[in-house]
């Protein structure tokens, strides 16, 4: 059941809907879809389908605005199928055409973009304050919010009309997925197409004697694994926040992709309270865990995405993993085992040869001087 109300207020529950699906996506908005049929259950809620329609799943009481349906005519009823979007995304209804400048808290960032919406904020952790480098403003309420994200360097999520803001989303430790006991398949995927072992910034700039800027800050940061892999040069920052060359460097650092961007997904996993292992799962986007397979897979790792069905138990979820934290001496560790597999690999290939260069020599020529070499059936 849904429960669908317009904008007038008025209300009436969707009592029969199939393929109820819940997408949560780490960074952006919740997304509903659903199937139903206008028949004698639905008939009053069909029509409130309409511009700006709310439906709220009883379950988690999120709200979700209604964004696409789609009518098909099916005998005597119609069929709808609807997407709908998390509430939060009514951020993007107001533009704000004022502006912010210089050094700001992000209290007063939160403040500017949420006065006089119906949404409020909650900041849950200590951030330090930023200096705009350019105004901030004129644009759409959910467009600033990300890049406030991106500026002070955090992660949110919506609570219907609450904006929830942390360094990082989620709880540590709170899963643990083992093949062949809650889990049936882990699948990775290495994404190496931002990979990069060099990159060049420039900071705060000053004006010289005969009026020109000139940068006066410079910073340049390249990773250790340049030595197996060359200068692999990321796009260069310029950056007017940084006023010493060691932040920069720091900030610089953490821009270049020296490993490859890393995806799990798994299959198939029971989470039914006799599960195994089901006290340790906390399927939460955002929430860190463990992932162990028979193949080598033995990772930290972050839940990025979730759809599900939050009203059937019985439906599989889907649920797909990042890279929690990349170690890059791990992967460096990584790296040399396989050189030293595959030098012990070409050597053993090299012992196999001689061995069977020996065979062959052997068997040729005993064809030359009749020595026995091996017992025949004949």
């Amino acid at each position: 059941m849904l429960i669908i109300k317009n904008v007038q207020g008025t209300e009436n529950a969707l009592k029969t809907i199939d393929d109820l699906t819940l997408t949560q996506t780490l960074g952006a908005i919740d997304q509903l879809t659903f199937n139903f049929i206008d028949n004698s259950d639905n008939k009053v809620a069909s029509e409130l389908v309409m511009p700006r329609s709310i439906v709220t799943v009883p379950e988690n009481n999120q709200q979700y605005m209604i964004t696409t349906p789609t009518i098909t005519p099916l005998g005597r009823h119609r069929q709808y199928a609807v997407t709908a979007l998390h509430v939060g995304q009514t951020l993007h209804d107001r533009y704000i055409d004022k502006t912010l400048t210089k050094t700001q808290s992000l209290d007063a960032c939160m403040k500017f973009i949420t006065q006089g919406t119906k949404f409020a904020y909650e900041i849950h952790d200590k951030f330090s304050n930023y200096a705009f480098s350019e105004e901030f403003g004129n644009a759409r309420g959910d467009d600033l919010l990300t890049t406030l994200a991106s500026d002070f360097g955090f992660e949110y999520y919506f609570d219907n009309f609450k904006i929830h803001v942390y360094k990082t989303i989620g709880k540590d430790n709170s899963f643990l997925f083992v093949d062949g006991s809650n889990v049936s398949k882990i699948t990775d995927t290495e994404d190496y197409s931002n990979f990069s072992t060099h990159i060049k910034g420039t900071g705060k700039t000053t004006d010289d004697s005969d009026g020109k800027k000139s940068s006066a800050i410079t910073a340049e940061y390249t990773s250790p694994l340049s030595d197996k892999f060359g200068i692999i040069d990321a796009d260069p920052v310029s950056d007017e926040r940084f006023t010493t060359s060691a932040s920069l460097k720091d900030y610089l650092k953490k821009q270049i992709k020296d490993y490859p961007e890393v995806q799990y997904t798994i299959e198939w996993a029971d989470f039914s309270k006799n599960a195994k292992y089901h006290n340790l799962n906390d399927i939460k986007v955002g929430n860190s865990g463990y992932l162990k397979d028979r193949y080598g897979i033995d990772v930290s790792v972050r839940i990025t995405e979730l759809v599900y069905n939050p009203q059937s138990s019985t439906v599989t979820p889907q649920i797909t993993f990042g890279n929690k934290l990349f170690n890059l001496t791990t992967w460096s560790k990584a790296i040399t085992k396989a050189n030293k597999d595959n030098s012990k690999f070409s050597n053993k290939f090299k012992q196999d040869l001689t061995a069977l260069e020996s065979i062959s020599n052997s068997a040729y020529d005993s064809r030359l001087f009749g020595e026995v070499v091996g017992e025949s059936e004949y």
